[in-house]
């Protein structure tokens, strides 16, 4: 019988079963995953989902997994997922610059949660906590803008500012187009097993600065 999403979350919870194998641990001051730029990380349309599991109670910005200038410069091409600095902080997503964003779910720390980022370049941008839509908002025409900057997984240069990870990052992966809740479900069962429009996937590897 299939287990429903809710049993699953607290099985992977509870224990961090299947996770730990496949998990990186981010020290919240150095160090990320930097994946080098291809076009279609910036097609019309994307889609991202990992596993997080915070260890930081709030306080300071913490990129999870995002695109954006190494610089921190022209933030209208930032698209990505973020804890944000409230004290305990909530999951955050954005797709351009000012008001680009949702957040309403708490990001609790010391569990594991599944994550989940879909966009069209100036339309509709979702943010899925374990497997359910926690926000939605319709993006500015035009953001984010295309950009050709490296894709980082635990850190993000956000206007100049560093905001590194602070926990562990699992089963990371990013497509072309815009994953259905239905699909979102299933990667939170099965990581990797959609493969159509996948741009890249990581559980977890990738280039240590």
């Amino acid at each position: 019988m299939r287990r429903s999403l809710l049993s699953l979350w607290l099985t992977l919870s509870l224990t961090g079963t299947c996770l730990a194998g496949a998990s990186r641990d981010f020290d919240g001051s150095s160090g990320s995953a930097s994946v080098t730029h291809v076009s279609a990380m910036s097609d019309d349309t994307i889609s991202m989902a990992l596993w997080v599991y915070s260890e930081d109670a709030g306080g300071e910005w913490r990129g999870v997994m995002v695109k954006n200038r190494e610089d921190g410069g022209n933030a209208d091409t930032v698209y990505g997922i973020w804890r944000d600095d409230p004290t305990p902080g909530r999951w955050l997503g954005r797709a351009g610059i000012g008001t680009d964003v949702c957040a309403l779910t708490t990001a609790t720390t010391d569990v594991w949660t599944h994550l989940a980022l879909t966009f069209t370049r100036g339309g509709g941008v979702t943010l899925y906590v374990n497997g359910a839509s926690s926000c939605s908002f319709t993006a500015v025409a035009g953001r984010p803008v295309a950009g050709a900057n490296n894709f980082r997984i635990g850190w993000a240069n956000f206007t100049g500012t560093t905001e590194y990870f602070d926990g562990q990052l699992a089963y990371a992966s990013l497509y072309n187009r815009v994953l259905s809740v239905e699909e979102v479900q299933q990667l939170m069962f099965h990581p990797g097993s959609i493969v159509a429009g996948r741009i890249g996937e990581w559980g977890f590897w990738g280039t240590e600065d």
